[in-house]
């Protein structure tokens, strides 16, 4: 995991987004990478802000510090960071969704979605 999270402080941004998406996959088990995950969030280039936000999503409520990065992505001028901030919201903190305005019901398809495509 140590050598994943200093991949995400890497200057190649092709290495950091692989070490990302790897975490992605490794779910709660990458807790230890939320607060460089997060960071990522507060990043110029969109694409960062996805992966981190989509990571965040798949580590789940261990990533809970991360909410109010999260609630502000949910708010970004881009769409993919919107979407990939509003299912790590419905994954992290449900009901902190649902106070942005996140309907139950999308909480509940979005986690669903996610489950079907392997995330954990």
């Amino acid at each position: 995991m140590a050598s994943l999270i200093q991949a995400l402080n890497d200057e190649d941004p092709s290495i950091r987004l692989i070490a990302a998406c790897a975490i992605s996959h490794l779910g709660p088990k990458a807790a230890a990478a939320a607060p460089v995950l997060a960071s990522g969030l507060r990043e110029k280039e969109s694409e960062w802000r996805e992966v981190c936000a989509i990571a965040l999503g798949s580590i789940g409520p261990a990533a809970r510090d991360a909410v109010p990065l999260l609630r502000q992505a949910h708010n970004d001028g881009n769409a993919k960071v919107r979407n990939a901030a509003t299912a790590a919201l419905a994954r992290i903190d449900p009901g902190a969704a649902c106070r942005d305005g996140v309907s139950p019901k999308l909480v509940e398809l979005l986690n669903a979605k996610l489950q079907a495509n392997g995330h954990p």
